[in-house]
């Protein structure tokens, strides 16, 4: 249901699904909201403005930047090797009451390198939809992907409270659940609930194509658990290969306790250990009964 709100202009910086996906809700959501999409894609552009995703389409420059002082919020939609490098860029043309989020599935090291140029109290506050699919670019969006799922913010210590209490409203109004943590423990738990699953899901693929082939191809086998699993490994290499360095520490902490539980139960399975595998597919089964 529309309705009224405090968010007149908002411009998302990055049309791509997850981009996309954000524009359509404040369409539907936000109506008489004003929406700026800016892409290096002119393809992405005019898409976008043909399905009306967006008001006005623009290139990305300082120029156009200037143009954003009087936007209500701007979300940073691309890839997370450029969020940090965008906010520099258009935070200095930001009025007092502009606030610049992101999307991106890292955060402390974009937080950092934000503070490092902009200062500790600048007007960007992290943001992490947990939403998408494992298609890409603006043709995947749809407001659909967004609807009731949580988005995590992450203010830093020197975030003011008046910019975290207006981003809230901001998701809560198009549609999705609030849930607010700092960024380092954000980077800890995307790590074993988003960047491993991913490695996995590309490895398994992997170990599939290396397998010894007979007379029928593997994937000939491949039954709807497989699939459900490998779903993520049709995601964007490129963008998964820079997420997973992006927050590289906790990635391999997360690896190491995956390849420590990956042993003992290698070497369960080697002593016939019954009782140990039982124990440990019970318990992770009764862990995965508490996902709603």
């Amino acid at each position: 249901m529309a309705v009224k709100s405090e968010f007149k202009k908002i411009a998302v910086i990055g049309i791509g699904m997850i981009g996309g996906s954000i524009a359509m809700a404040v369409r539907k959501k936000i109506p008489e909201a004003e929406i700026t999409g800016i892409d290096t894609d002119s393809r992405s552009l005019s898409y976008a403005l043909k399905n009306k995703f967006i008001h006005k389409g623009m290139k990305p420059s300082i120029s156009n930047y200037k143009l954003l002082s009087d936007c209500s919020i701007i979300v940073i939609a691309g890839p997370v090797n450029m969020i940090a490098e965008t906010a520099v860029s258009v935070l200095p043309y930001l009025s007092d009451k502009t606030i610049l989020t992101d999307t991106g599935s890292v955060k402390e090291k974009i937080v950092r390198e934000i503070e490092k140029k902009c200062g500790k109290k600048s007007r960007f506050i992290g943001s992490h939809p947990l939403a998408g699919v494992e298609n890409s670019g603006i043709t995947a969006a749809s407001n659909t992907i967004i609807e009731g799922k949580k988005v995590i913010i992450t203010p830093s210590a020197g975030t003011p409270s008046g910019i975290l209490a207006a981003t809230k409203k901001f998701w809560s109004a198009i549609g999705m659940k609030p849930v607010v943590t700092s960024p380092e423990e954000h980077d800890t738990l995307l790590a074993v609930t988003s960047h491993l699953p991913h490695v996995l899901a590309y490895l398994l693929m992997n170990t599939i194509s290396s397998t010894k082939r007979q007379s029928i191809d593997p994937l000939t086998f491949a039954g709807s658990g497989f699939k459900d699993f490998t779903r993520i490994a049709k995601s964007d290499p490129e963008l998964w290969a820079q997420i997973v360095l992006a927050n590289r520490e906790q990635v391999l902490d997360a690896i190491s306790k995956f390849e420590k539980n990956l042993s003992e139960l290698r070497r369960a399975i080697k002593k016939s250990d019954a009782g140990f595998i039982k124990h440990e597919f019970r318990k992770a089964r009764e862990l995965r009964k508490k996902i709603k």
